[in-house]
Protein backbone atom coordinates (compact mmCIF):
# COMPACT_ATOMS: atom_id res chain seq x y z
CA UNK A 1 0.00 0.00 0.00
CA UNK A 2 1.02 3.19 -0.93
CA UNK A 3 1.54 5.83 2.26
CA UNK A 4 -0.55 9.01 2.54
CA UNK A 5 1.01 11.94 0.82
CA UNK A 6 2.66 14.03 3.55
CA UNK A 7 0.29 17.45 4.39
CA UNK A 8 2.78 19.95 3.04
CA UNK A 9 3.80 18.12 -0.21
CA UNK A 10 2.32 20.51 -3.25
CA UNK A 11 -0.10 18.89 -5.45
CA UNK A 12 -0.08 19.18 -9.17
CA UNK A 13 -3.28 20.93 -9.54
CA UNK A 14 -3.02 24.68 -9.54
CA UNK A 15 -6.33 26.23 -8.61
CA UNK A 16 -6.61 27.28 -5.36
CA UNK A 17 -9.97 26.22 -3.58
CA UNK A 18 -12.43 28.46 -2.32
CA UNK A 19 -12.47 29.21 1.12
CA UNK A 20 -15.05 27.91 3.14
CA UNK A 21 -16.15 31.11 5.78
CA UNK A 22 -17.31 28.93 8.44
CA UNK A 23 -14.40 26.91 9.43
CA UNK A 24 -12.01 29.32 11.88
CA UNK A 25 -8.93 26.92 12.92
CA UNK A 26 -7.48 25.90 9.49
CA UNK A 27 -3.89 25.47 8.85
CA UNK A 28 -2.51 27.89 6.68
CA UNK A 29 -0.25 26.05 4.41
CA UNK A 30 -3.13 24.11 2.37
CA UNK A 31 -6.56 24.72 0.38
CA UNK A 32 -9.73 24.90 2.74
CA UNK A 33 -12.77 23.15 1.44
CA UNK A 34 -16.25 23.19 2.41
CA UNK A 35 -17.85 19.67 3.62
CA UNK A 36 -19.87 20.14 0.08
CA UNK A 37 -16.79 21.32 -2.06
CA UNK A 38 -14.95 18.01 -0.81
CA UNK A 39 -18.43 16.08 -1.75
CA UNK A 40 -18.27 18.21 -5.33
CA UNK A 41 -14.34 16.76 -5.99
CA UNK A 42 -15.00 13.61 -5.59
CA UNK A 43 -18.41 13.55 -7.72
CA UNK A 44 -16.13 15.15 -10.25
CA UNK A 45 -13.42 12.26 -10.04
CA UNK A 46 -16.53 9.53 -9.97
CA UNK A 47 -17.61 11.38 -12.92
CA UNK A 48 -15.06 11.54 -14.95
CA UNK A 49 -13.88 7.67 -14.67
CA UNK A 50 -17.33 6.62 -15.91
CA UNK A 51 -16.95 9.01 -18.69
CA UNK A 52 -14.13 7.94 -19.43
CA UNK A 53 -14.60 4.31 -19.45
CA UNK A 54 -18.13 4.76 -21.29
CA UNK A 55 -15.63 6.45 -24.36
CA UNK A 56 -13.34 3.67 -24.57
CA UNK A 57 -15.20 0.62 -23.27
CA UNK A 58 -16.28 -0.62 -26.62
CA UNK A 59 -13.17 0.43 -28.86
CA UNK A 60 -10.31 -0.86 -26.43
CA UNK A 61 -8.57 -3.74 -28.39
CA UNK A 62 -6.73 -5.19 -24.74
CA UNK A 63 -9.07 -7.33 -23.39
CA UNK A 64 -7.69 -6.88 -19.53
CA UNK A 65 -8.00 -3.37 -20.28
CA UNK A 66 -11.34 -3.38 -21.74
CA UNK A 67 -12.14 -5.49 -18.55
CA UNK A 68 -10.59 -2.52 -16.22
CA UNK A 69 -12.95 -0.23 -18.37
CA UNK A 70 -15.78 -2.02 -17.59
CA UNK A 71 -14.56 -2.36 -13.62
CA UNK A 72 -13.95 1.45 -13.55
CA UNK A 73 -17.98 2.27 -14.67
CA UNK A 74 -19.14 -0.06 -12.47
CA UNK A 75 -17.23 0.95 -9.50
CA UNK A 76 -17.61 4.88 -9.69
CA UNK A 77 -21.09 4.61 -10.60
CA UNK A 78 -21.56 3.20 -6.95
CA UNK A 79 -19.46 5.18 -5.67
CA UNK A 80 -21.11 8.07 -6.95
CA UNK A 81 -24.60 6.76 -5.59
CA UNK A 82 -22.94 5.84 -2.30
CA UNK A 83 -21.34 9.56 -1.93
CA UNK A 84 -24.62 10.83 -3.14
CA UNK A 85 -26.64 8.61 -0.10
CA UNK A 86 -23.72 9.74 2.60
CA UNK A 87 -24.35 13.83 1.90
CA UNK A 88 -28.02 13.11 1.80
CA UNK A 89 -28.32 11.43 4.83
CA UNK A 90 -25.40 13.37 6.35
CA UNK A 91 -26.64 16.77 5.38
CA UNK A 92 -23.28 17.90 3.61
CA UNK A 93 -24.28 18.60 0.18
CA UNK A 94 -22.39 19.51 -3.27
CA UNK A 95 -20.68 22.42 -3.94
CA UNK A 96 -18.30 23.54 -6.83
CA UNK A 97 -15.32 25.13 -6.29
CA UNK A 98 -11.98 26.23 -8.39
CA UNK A 99 -10.12 23.02 -7.40
CA UNK A 100 -13.43 20.96 -8.94
CA UNK A 101 -13.63 22.85 -11.67
CA UNK A 102 -10.22 22.59 -12.85
CA UNK A 103 -10.67 18.89 -12.72
CA UNK A 104 -13.75 18.98 -14.90
CA UNK A 105 -11.70 20.82 -16.94
CA UNK A 106 -8.64 18.61 -17.31
CA UNK A 107 -11.42 15.48 -17.26
CA UNK A 108 -12.50 17.15 -20.16
CA UNK A 109 -9.52 17.66 -22.32
CA UNK A 110 -8.84 13.83 -21.69
CA UNK A 111 -12.24 12.58 -22.63
CA UNK A 112 -11.63 14.77 -25.99
CA UNK A 113 -8.39 13.10 -26.31
CA UNK A 114 -10.00 9.80 -25.86
CA UNK A 115 -12.81 10.20 -27.88
CA UNK A 116 -11.33 10.85 -30.92
CA UNK A 117 -8.67 8.32 -30.67
CA UNK A 118 -9.33 5.62 -32.98
CA UNK A 119 -9.50 2.09 -31.96
CA UNK A 120 -6.03 0.59 -31.72
CA UNK A 121 -2.84 0.02 -29.04
CA UNK A 122 -2.49 3.99 -29.21
CA UNK A 123 -5.86 4.27 -27.70
CA UNK A 124 -5.02 1.27 -25.27
CA UNK A 125 -2.11 2.71 -24.26
CA UNK A 126 -3.24 6.62 -23.83
CA UNK A 127 -6.31 5.32 -21.66
CA UNK A 128 -3.88 3.37 -19.11
CA UNK A 129 -1.84 6.11 -19.27
CA UNK A 130 -4.67 8.33 -18.43
CA UNK A 131 -6.06 5.95 -15.83
CA UNK A 132 -2.60 5.98 -13.72
CA UNK A 133 -2.67 9.66 -14.08
CA UNK A 134 -6.17 10.35 -12.37
CA UNK A 135 -5.70 7.95 -9.58
CA UNK A 136 -2.60 9.59 -8.88
CA UNK A 137 -4.04 12.95 -8.73
CA UNK A 138 -7.00 11.48 -6.87
CA UNK A 139 -4.32 9.75 -4.08
CA UNK A 140 -2.59 13.11 -3.91
CA UNK A 141 -5.78 15.40 -3.39
CA UNK A 142 -7.22 12.96 -0.85
CA UNK A 143 -4.07 13.25 1.08
CA UNK A 144 -3.16 17.14 0.66
CA UNK A 145 -6.62 18.59 0.58
CA UNK A 146 -9.46 16.63 1.11
CA UNK A 147 -8.99 14.57 3.92
CA UNK A 148 -7.02 17.23 6.12
CA UNK A 149 -9.94 19.34 5.11
CA UNK A 150 -12.73 17.38 5.96
CA UNK A 151 -14.32 17.79 9.48
CA UNK A 152 -17.37 14.97 9.72
CA UNK A 153 -16.37 11.63 10.81
CA UNK A 154 -18.43 10.03 8.16
CA UNK A 155 -16.95 12.19 4.96
CA UNK A 156 -13.33 11.20 6.55
CA UNK A 157 -14.56 7.62 6.49
CA UNK A 158 -15.75 8.14 2.85
CA UNK A 159 -12.12 9.77 2.17
CA UNK A 160 -10.30 6.60 3.39
CA UNK A 161 -12.79 4.29 1.48
CA UNK A 162 -11.85 6.25 -1.10
CA UNK A 163 -8.21 6.46 -0.63
CA UNK A 164 -8.00 2.59 -0.12
CA UNK A 165 -10.28 1.80 -3.50
CA UNK A 166 -7.18 4.47 -5.45
CA UNK A 167 -4.49 3.00 -4.40
CA UNK A 168 -6.01 -0.81 -5.79
CA UNK A 169 -7.20 0.85 -8.97
CA UNK A 170 -3.72 2.86 -9.16
CA UNK A 171 -2.05 -0.51 -8.99
CA UNK A 172 -4.18 -2.19 -11.52
CA UNK A 173 -3.94 0.91 -13.94
CA UNK A 174 -0.20 0.75 -13.43
CA UNK A 175 0.22 -3.18 -13.87
CA UNK A 176 -1.60 -2.67 -17.41
CA UNK A 177 -0.14 0.25 -18.71
CA UNK A 178 3.25 -1.05 -17.96
CA UNK A 179 2.12 -4.91 -19.70
CA UNK A 180 1.05 -2.44 -22.88
CA UNK A 181 4.87 -0.79 -22.95
CA UNK A 182 4.01 2.56 -21.50
CA UNK A 183 6.46 2.45 -19.11
CA UNK A 184 5.72 4.27 -15.92
CA UNK A 185 8.94 6.91 -15.87
CA UNK A 186 9.15 9.43 -18.64
CA UNK A 187 6.08 8.57 -20.51
CA UNK A 188 3.80 9.47 -17.71
CA UNK A 189 5.86 12.78 -17.81
CA UNK A 190 5.32 12.88 -21.57
CA UNK A 191 1.22 11.73 -21.28
CA UNK A 192 0.42 14.61 -18.39
CA UNK A 193 1.09 17.21 -21.68
CA UNK A 194 -0.28 15.47 -24.06
CA UNK A 195 -3.29 14.52 -22.37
Amino acid sequence: MQAAEPRNAQPAFTAEPTVASDNTDTDESGPVLSEGEIVGVLEEANAAEIVHGHLVVERLTDDALRKYAGDMIKVHTQAQVHLSELSAARSLGSADSALAQELSSRHGAVSNALETEQACARLDRRYALAEVLHHEELLELIGYALLPESRSDALRAELQRTRYLTQRHLARARALAERLGTGTGSALSTARSSL
